[in-house]
């Protein structure tokens, strides 16, 4: 019988490994299902508009902590406040739900937020006061009359400072 033989070093090396990859690929399901909903990362946006800082802030990449839960760069979009995204259903579909989880990148004292999602041009959701203060985030899952679009808003609910707000796992329902 052949036998391998590992050195410590290449024993220490392995482990080295193994850590950081696990520290690395460590996130955070946000939804345990997701038949029948299209991540929204998955869809480019028809409109993103908002400030120099909302700007800046779509190049955030992952990954991230909320509430020190770690996520990837696949679980979210980032949105400094003030900002907005608008997204359409592909091939006629309508959309017809929407659900994320809202909250504020760690690292901030300051920032406070309110999110809201618009079907077409009405208001169909408005979180709760979304603050570093209060140490908050909000699942969003809400069902809606068919849209063309659905529009993302971040509202800085005042001072702007430190609005670092993500939406996790944005998805959308659609239909026809």
């Amino acid at each position: 019988m052949n036998s391998i033989k590992i050195t410590p070093l290449a024993l220490l090396a392995i482990c080295i490994l193994f850590t950081f990859t696990n520290f690395a690929t460590a996130i955070e399901p946000v939804w345990s299902d997701s038949l029948g909903w299209t991540p929204l990362k998955s869809l480019k946006p028809l409109r993103a508009e908002g400030s120099q800082w909302f700007r800046s802030g779509l190049a955030e990449k992952g990954p991230i902590n909320v509430l020190g839960k770690r996520y990837g760069q696949e679980q979210f979009i980032p949105s400094i406040t003030n900002g907005e995204f608008t997204y359409a259903a592909s091939l006629g579909l309508k959309i017809t739900g929407f659900r994320a989880l809202v909250g504020l990148k760690d690292g901030g004292t300051m920032g406070s937020v309110i999110f809201k999602v618009k079907a077409d041009d009405k208001v169909v959701f408005t979180s709760e006061l979304i603050s570093h203060g209060k140490g908050n985030t909000q699942r969003i899952e809400v069902a809606f009359p068919a849209a063309n679009s659905i529009t993302l808003i971040t509202d800085p609910n005042g001072n702007d400072k430190q609005d670092w707000s993500v939406w996790l796992e944005p998805q959308i329902k659609t239909g026809k």
